[in-house]
């Protein structure tokens, strides 16, 4: 994936390495809190403002985090990634899904249950919090 504050074409650059053209560029429509300008893909959104990527949102198994963990991981995969920088909690809207942070590196993503699979990765604008 891409890394906030870096130039938002080096970032739909190394995205569309991956997994293709995008669907939209720019999106017609907004997933990200204060993103000027969204590009999208089946399963990734890409936020930008003043020209870097401010987060993205994954639900896309095609992408991983540096320590590995995919849309699809196992709660014990995350835990062994991120160990003690780990926080996890309930929903902040009643009968969502259980939320994750990684404490110190802006990264969050969705839970299929307390100790289910990661549903959703995120990070920058596009927290899960």
């Amino acid at each position: 994936m891409t890394r906030s504050g870096a130039p938002l074409r080096d970032g739909i650059n190394a995205v569309s390495g991956v997994l293709g053209q995008p669907a939209a560029d720019p999106a017609p429509d907004t997933a990200c809190i204060g993103a000027e300008v969204e590009t999208s893909w089946e399963g990734f959104r890409l936020a930008g403002s003043g020209g870097k990527v401010s987060g993205w949102l994954s639900t896309s198994s095609a992408l991983s985090t540096p320590a590995g963990v995919i849309v699809g991981s196992t709660m014990a995969a995350v835990m062994q990634a991120y160990g003690a920088a780990l926080r996890v909690s309930s929903s902040p809207e009643a009968g969502g899904s259980p939320v994750f942070v990684v404490t110190g590196t802006g990264l969050s993503g969705t839970l299929s249950g307390p100790n289910g699979s990661v549903t959703s990765i995120s990070n920058g604008t596009c927290g899960a919090t």
